[in-house]
């Protein structure tokens, strides 16, 4: 018999506030395990401390209630290996993040307990397993071709690895491409970033792919299969990049929002694009073959094809930085009108390399007003603060006072200095003459002019204001959805966890750098950077270890094909004459959909095995909610829901999948047996990382039309890691509503 003890956590007064973890112990020790309290068991104490009770009780396995797992369950599975027991005969109970966090009172208590006691059965039911080691692919897929991408290619290309860097639009750089000047030193941006550029594009170990796209990802940590779409540019490698030629006789004038300025259909990104080659928007082109006519070289060549080809890689680094916010959205700003511009339009008519000058453009404004937070920090758009519009408004006004004189005021809510020497570079511009006003001010353009009306909330007073020129400083948006890696509610990629693991997705073998995981400076994304291709570099320095989370064949197979038919990975084949199945564990995404789809049970899986979870559901009380949550997805949101201290019922017991079809309609069923009612909580569909939860939604809308008036009890959820508020609210709806109906 398994001898198992369990390990309560004070957290501080994190748990120890809310819940008696003393009475928690007295339980367990009731029940005829072995119980301790303590005070912190993540500390090095802690885990000392675990490690001498192990020993002296002989314990087989051990349970922590504690914080999320999240967290730290891989800190005490690493204990455990030290100590000799297998790191996967352990499991932790969520009493912080999911208890104590969220509820007070009985309920909070009650429901310690319980979580306690189902880790525990887990554990009893637990199998020791061994990671498996996969020989990983010396080889990195860089997404995103901006600084941060930059830099992580060329430290991981100097480090030896070989690296595919693919950018969407026509030349690297990114944004940081198109500034005039970078804050804190207003050091050229272009003179910094054009040399970085031409390095990777030279670089021998690296391969760069411009108006190019990621169209899809398969495979694991060491072993990712990369499908990559590279459209057509319509102008071949003859092209020199003199762009008069054929721009000049282009009729098709558009306006492009990542260059801030209006640009032909066939174009050259900026002055120091690499490659330096035109690029045909295909979108806005009319055919009309002008600029084949007009090219000397021949390099036009409409007879390009979109090509894809897929290539293997051992980790993938997500850096496609941000797009700008959209100013049309917020009619009250009246962008369009002449004498207003965004922040980006600033920088480009203040830059050498743009196209237009201010001078020539705005010869008669003297005076200027920057109005911040447009797009941030704004229920209605984006709640996130998006960091750099603060500095790169003080930057551009003591620009304009110095080169041309220019009166400039900064309408903000907040001023935000956040780094070293930032602070002083404002005082700086204050005392240059550039005017702070704290007001948010409402806009009304007259003839040529803008007036401003605010209130001064500092000196208490309403003021109309006359201006020569306004400029939007717009915030930073997500850069796009993706289908491999998860993403919060404001699309942003989540990570694991901001401060312990700021790069680490929840996928392994894929990390984040730079503005793609949220708003960063020129400074952060490069520091991001570096610790993503330091991560990357570890993982591909040798094997690759991964949790051994696959199915496997656990008895006789019948021989139907119904795993066969449905594994999204193609791992499972069936040989059915001899009524038998191979898995290749190799292949095996480990999301669950054959074991719970076998009708003889002869699937199972590792760490979240059959008997794990009927294990925990035995334990789950009557007038309980047990919420089957995805481990990448809900999840995540309930505990994002717990670190937010939002509330929801204490009626309310999870257990953790690896996806919303690993839940079977056996295990549906058993649940609604033992518990008041049933949730299966996924990822947004559509969404899925495992690309199946589909099929979870259809299996749980077939159970409850199966049920009738009974499937009233079970209810489903879909939502991203980010939308604490969409899972609270969809529970808290649940239980109020339909199950107290029922």
């Amino acid at each position: 018999m398994v001898k198992v003890g369990a390990f309560i956590c004070k957290c501080g007064l994190n748990i120890a506030g809310v819940v008696n973890v003393e009475k928690i112990a007295e339980i367990i020790r009731e029940r005829g395990y072995f119980a301790r309290v303590l005070d912190y068991a993540c500390s090095e104490a802690g885990q000392q401390e675990i490690a001498e009770l192990v020993e002296k009780e002989k314990l087989d396995s051990f349970v922590v209630a504690a914080c999320s797992p999240k967290l730290h369950e891989h800190t005490f599975r690493k204990l455990a290996r030290k100590i000799g027991i297998n790191p996967y005969m352990i499991a932790m109970a969520n009493i912080r993040e999911q208890c104590s966090w969220v509820h007070r009172g009985a309920g909070a208590q009650r429901k310690a307990e319980e979580l306690t006691l189902m880790a525990i059965e887990r554990v009893k039911n637990s199998k020791p397993l061994s990671r498996k080691r996969l020989k990983s692919v010396k080889r990195a897929v860089v997404v995103g071709g901006g600084i941060a991408g930059i830099e992580t290619s060329l430290i991981l290309a100097n480090s030896g690895i070989d690296v595919i860097l693919v950018e969407k639009r026509g030349s690297l750089g990114g944004h940081m491409a198109l500034l005039n000047e970078i804050f804190p030193n207003n050091d050229c941006s272009i003179c910094v970033l054009a040399p970085k550029m031409n390095e990777v594009w030279e670089h021998e170990k690296i391969k760069v792919y411009t108006n190019s796209e990621v169209v899809s990802v398969e495979g694991s940590a060491g072993n990712f299969r990369v499908k990559i779409r590279i459209k057509p540019r319509y102008v071949n490698t003859e092209c020199k990049g003199c762009i008069d030629d054929c721009s000049s006789v282009c009729p098709v004038t558009v306006y492009d929002s990542f260059l801030g300025t209006f640009r032909k259909a066939i174009y050259v990104p900026f002055p120091q694009s690499t490659p330096l080659y035109a690029v045909i928007d295909e979108e806005n082109c009319i055919r009309c073959d002008l600029c084949v006519k007009a090219c000397e070289p021949n390099a036009i060549d409409f007879s390009q094809k979109a090509e894809e080809f897929e290539v293997v890689a051992g980790a993938i680094v997500v850096a496609t930085g941000y797009e700008l916010f959209n100013p049309e959205i917020k009619k009250e700003y009246f962008f369009g009108y002449e004498r207003i511009i965004t922040s980006l339009e600033l920088e480009r008519l203040l830059s050498p390399s743009g196209q237009l000058r201010f001078e020539e453009l705005f010869s008669d404004v003297r005076k200027v007003a920057f109005i911040q937070c447009v797009g941030s920090r704004d229920a209605s758009t984006n709640p996130h603060c998006s960091v750099v519009c603060c500095m790169a408004s003080v930057k551009n006004a003591t620009i304009l006072r110095r080169r041309y004189g220019v009166e400039t005021a900064i309408f903000y809510i907040d001023l935000r200095a956040g780094g070293r020497g930032y602070e002083e570079y404002y005082k700086r511009a204050m005392s240059e003459g550039v005017r702070f006003v704290r007001a948010k001010p409402s806009i009304l353009p007259e003839n040529g002019k803008v007036v401003l009306k605010y209130e001064d909330s500092l000196l208490g007073r309403v003021v109309e204001e006359e201006f020569d020129l306004v400029v939007l400083a717009v915030g930073m948006n997500n850069c796009g959805e993706f289908s491999f890696v998860n993403t919060g509610k404001d699309n942003f990629v989540e990570v694991v966890h901001p401060k312990l693991r700021p790069v680490e997705t929840s996928r392994s073998g894929i990390f984040v750098a730079g503005c793609a995981s949220g708003p960063k400076d020129i400074r952060d994304s490069i520091n991001s950077a570096g610790l993503a291709a330091a991560k990357t570099v570890e993982l591909l320095s040798g094997d690759v270890e991964l949790d051994p989370y696959n199915a496997y064949v656990a008895k006789s197979c019948s021989g139907c094909g119904v795993c066969e038919n449905l594994c999204p990975s193609g791992a499972i084949e069936v040989y059915k004459k001899e009524k038998k199945v191979s898995i290749n564990t190799n292949a095996c995404r480990m999301c669950g959909l054959c074991v719970s789809a076998c009708p003889e049970e002869a699937i199972d899986q590792g760490f979240y095995s059959n008997a794990e979870i009927f294990a925990e559901i035995s334990q789950v009380s009557p007038d309980s909610v047990l919420v089957f949550a995805c481990n990448y997805c809900a999840y995540s949101a309930l505990d994002l829901a717990g670190a937010l201290r939002m509330k929801y019922s204490d009626r309310i017991r999870v257990i953790r999948v690896p996806c919303s079809v690993r839940v079977s309609v056996k295990m549906l069923l058993e649940a609604l047996r033992v518990a008041r009612g049933v949730v299966l909580a996924g990822c947004r569909i559509g969404e899925c990382h495992f690309g199946v939860n589909t099929i979870a939604k259809r299996r749980i809308k077939a159970l409850k039309e199966f049920l009738g008036e009974d499937g009233k009890r079970l209810k489903d959820i879909w939502c991203s890691a980010g939308e604490a508020d969409v899972i609270v609210r969809e529970l808290n709806n649940f239980i109020q509503g339909e199950l107290n109906a029922k």
